[in-house]
């Protein structure tokens, strides 16, 4: 009753409320919209709109996933139930307080994303003490996959976050520009670009002024990637799918920073 209160109906005088009841005995409301363009309506059967405080809340247990574990946060939601697929069309804005996966608790996630029924794009803040960054992305899903992402690496602490038991002790810190478009994952074509790439350990400071990965598919149906930078550069032409190339690209920085 409270709901409907809150709705606009000038032209059907149809007031109508909704209420969502979670499991921890929060409510989110909804109400009906109307606007004189019948594409901008919005009713309270089909839309969803509130703040979603969760609290400890067991990810691996939902998921029967054992790599994730607990999370808290509060977010702002606005959902429309009537667009899902691929994506459900709104926006969720808010702060992941922490969430828990593959051994680590990281902290400090902030989260600004919007999306339709066929692309997601926002951004991301992560300040945790061993993971600083700031992403802008956009993803878009169909008629072709569209990928775009810009990346600010403050600091980066593999060993710390568990992801390796190697590099102990060590920084990373880079920028990273990526555009990328396909058919699918496998067949992906654009560039990759990293930029001032820092990297600190107990052996002292190293630095890499960029490194750029082109993928191209030529006439012929073969793929040519070009990588150029201070360290490596040259070109590759045949079958391999990016994610090879991406695998012998990582083993070949790896072979001139340690």
């Amino acid at each position: 009753r409270e709901a409907a209160d809150l709705s606009y109906a000038p032209y059907s005088r149809f007031h109508v409320g909704s209420a969502l009841l979670f499991a921890d005995g929060t409510v989110v409301t909804g109400c009906n919209v109307e606007n004189a363009s019948y594409g901008l309506t919005c009713d309270a059967g089909h839309f969803l709109q509130g703040t979603v405080n969760g609290d400890s809340i067991h990810l691996g247990k939902l998921q029967d996933d054992p790599d994730w574990g607990t999370t808290s946060f509060d977010l702002d939601i606005a959902v429309n139930l009537d667009q899902m697929k691929p994506f459900p069309a709104g926006r969720v804005t808010g702060d992941i307080h922490n969430i828990y996966y593959k051994g680590y608790n990281y902290q400090h996630i902030g989260l600004d994303a919007r999306s339709t029924s066929a692309e997601v794009d926002g951004t991301l803040d992560i300040d945790d003490e061993n993971l600083k960054a700031h992403a802008d992305f956009a993803y878009a899903d169909v008629p072709a996959k569209d990928i775009q992402l810009n990346l600010l690496l403050e600091r980066f602490n593999p060993n710390h976050l568990g992801i390796t038991e190697d590099f102990q002790g060590e920084n990373l810190a880079m920028n990273l520009e990526a555009s990328l478009q396909g058919s699918d994952f496998k067949h992906l074509y654009g560039h990759v670009v990293l930029e001032d790439v820092n990297l600190t350990d107990e052996g002292g400071e190293y630095h890499l002024d960029g490194m750029r990965l082109d993928a191209t598919r030529q006439e012929g149906g073969e793929n040519l990637y070009t990588i150029s930078s201070d360290i490596l550069s040259g070109n590759i032409q045949g079958q391999a799918s990016l994610a090879d190339i991406a695998k012998e690209f990582t083993n070949q920085l790896a072979h001139n920073l340690p």
